[in-house]
C-alpha cells in the first residue's frame, strides 16, 4: 500500500493539463490588460479631437472677430455717427452711446455659426467704460477663450470724440 501512494505521488500523469490550464491563465489575463489599454487610448483620442476641434472653433471666431474690429474707427458727435464702421456697427454704435450717457459697460450676447452650420454657444461681447471691448466665446462647456480689444479715445473738439480700437489679444479662460 505504501508503493501505490508513492507511486501515485511521483505519476506525472495531469500535470501538463494543470501546467496548460496555468499558461491560458496568464496569456488570458495578458490579452485582457492588452484590450483595456486599448479601450481607455481610444476614449482619450475621441476628447482630445473633440478639445481640439473646440479650440480651432472658438480661436477662429475670434481671430476674425479681432481682424474686423482691429483698426475700425468710430466717431460720435454726441447724437449721431457720421463714420460709422463696415462690422459690428449696430454694437458699437449702441456701446459708444451707452457709455457717453454715464454706463459703465454696455454688452451683448453674440451667437457664431460656423461654416458647417455648428453654432458656438455663451458669446458675449462687452464694451467697457474706457470702450476696450472684451469678446468671450465658448464650445460648450468644452472650450472658453477671451479676445480684449483696446481702444484709444480722441476728443475731437468738445461735444466730438473718436474712438479707434487697436488689434487684441486672445487667451484661454
Amino acid at each position: 500500500m505504501r508503493r501505490a501512494a508513492l507511486r501515485k505521488l511521483n505519476n506525472e500523469r495531469g500535470a501538463s493539463v494543470v501546467v496548460a490550464l496555468l499558461f491560458f491563465a496568464i496569456c488570458a489575463v495578458g490579452g485582457l490588460m492588452i484590450l483595456t489599454a486599448g479601450t481607455a487610448s481610444s476614449g482619450r483620442l475621441k476628447s482630445y479631437k473633440e478639445t481640439t476641434q473646440s479650440y480651432y472653433n472658438v480661436s477662429s471666431a475670434l481671430r476674425i472677430a479681432n481682424d474686423d474690429l482691429s483698426g475700425q474707427e468710430l466717431t460720435y458727435d454726441g447724437t449721431s455717427f457720421p463714420e460709422a464702421p463696415a462690422h459690428y456697427t449696430a454694437f458699437l454704435e449702441s456701446g459708444v452711446a451707452a457709455i457717453q450717457s454715464g454706463q459703465a459697460s454696455y454688452a451683448e450676447t453674440v451667437t457664431i455659426t460656423l461654416p458647417g452650420g455648428e453654432t458656438l454657444s455663451d458669446g458675449s461681447i462687452t464694451m467697457n467704460s474706457d470702450y476696450s471691448l472684451t469678446y468671450m466665446v465658448a464650445d460648450g462647456d468644452s472650450f472658453k477663450m477671451t479676445l480684449t480689444v483696446p481702444a484709444t479715445l480722441y476728443h475731437v473738439s468738445e461735444d466730438k470724440i473718436q474712438v479707434i480700437w487697436s488689434p487684441g489679444t486672445i487667451v484661454k479662460s
